[in-house]
């Protein structure tokens, strides 16, 4: 497959940029980003990041294992010999700036009835968001990046689990599509010295993210809509989640064959 548009603009995530210095004889772009390490046989196993809208070539980057979810800080020198022919190459030279972080992988499942997400799963905790601004996002090779907060201890033990619908059927509001996701979390062990974290995670979702990407697309939409709803706290009453929702919006995408 063919990433279109690879360098018309250089947006790598639905809600992480760049900054530009331009100005001087500069042009460069600085900032985070993520996405998945690999090494690209099309030009000589050279290691890279795939962040969803192009192809990242990091020369530091050689730890690493084919897979692996990551995220970096880094800088992109459009005056480098290297990038003078990015697009015909097909991807784009960076240096780091901050140390990489490898970011957890979590797979995600259907939803078979409603019955659950009518009730809480075994040790779940609350979230304080699902969706948070402070992290890494972003979609690429399947991986849906999400940074959560969350209240966890430096004893707990905390598993992430993602969830859809199995139909995938929209709710529309303002006469948008709507897709629900649904981000939780279980925990054991103690929550000594607890406090909210902002944690960074990547849940493969590749048949359920690209078939409701591809509906987007046939209905020549801009931007497709995903809930992430969460449990936001836990009646004390019926001991049932008390769900909240944060919408994020992420470019509708386009692939041909080459």
């Amino acid at each position: 497959m063919k990433k279109l548009g690879i360098f018309a603009a250089l947006s790598l995530s639905a809600v992480t940029f760049f900054t530009s210095c331009l100005g001087e004889g500069s042009n460069t772009q600085a900032g985070p980003v993520c996405g998945v390490y690999f090494l690209n046989p099309a030009a000589g196993y050279l290691p890279m990041v795939d962040v969803g809208t192009s192809y990242v070539y990091i020369p530091e980057l050689t730890t690493y294992n084919d897979g692996d979810c990551l995220g970096l800080t880094i800088s992109i020198d459009y005056n480098d010999p290297a990038n003078v022919d990015a697009a015909t190459k097909g991807y784009v030279t960076a240096s780091l700036t901050s140390e990489p972080v490898q970011i957890d992988k979590w797979r995600s499942t259907p939803i078979i009835s409603a019955a659950d997400t009518a009730s809480l799963m075994e040790n779940e905790i609350a979230l304080n968001n699902s969706f948070t601004g402070n992290g890494f996002s972003n979609y690429a090779r399947g991986y849906l990046f999400i940074p959560s907060n969350v209240r966890i201890g430096s004893r707990q033990v905390v598993d992430w689990h993602l969830s859809y619908p199995r139909e995938l059927e929209p709710v529309v509001k303002n006469g948008e599509n709507h897709y629900q996701f649904f981000v939780r979390a279980t925990a054991e062990g103690e929550d000594t010295g607890a406090g909210n974290q902002d944690v960074n995670n990547a849940y493969y979702v590749q048949s359920a993210f690209e078939m409701i990407n591809n509906k987007e697309a046939e209905a020549n939409k801009t931007f497709l809509y995903i809930d992430f709803n969460y449990v936001r706290g836990i009646d004390e009453t019926t001991n049932k989640p008390i769900w909240a929702s944060t919408t994020v919006m992420y470019p509708v995408t386009a692939t041909t064959e080459d």
